[in-house]
């Protein structure tokens, strides 16, 4: 599986199974709760609408995002 964003790469190999990976570059996203309502859990948005400020807010969104699409490439 293989993901890239800006100048990172990421790659990975299994050969026991399936296997996701996402990166994403952080980024500030003004769309981040439509995103969210359109993609996200109940649970992941209320996960989302508990983290802090801006910044934790972004980094909180990203790493859910990141998640959901490792585990959605993984299953295929």
């Amino acid at each position: 599986n293989v993901s890239h964003s800006q100048q990172f790469a990421l790659v990975a190999c299994c050969k026991d199974g399936p296997v996701g990976v996402d990166v994403e570059w952080r980024r500030p996203l003004p769309e981040r709760i439509e995103l969210a309502q359109a993609h996200f859990t109940p649970q992941e948005q209320a996960a989302l609408r508990a983290c802090g400020d801006e910044e934790d807010a972004q980094r909180c969104f990203f790493r859910i995002w990141t998640r959901k699409e490792a585990v959605l490439k993984a299953w295929g």
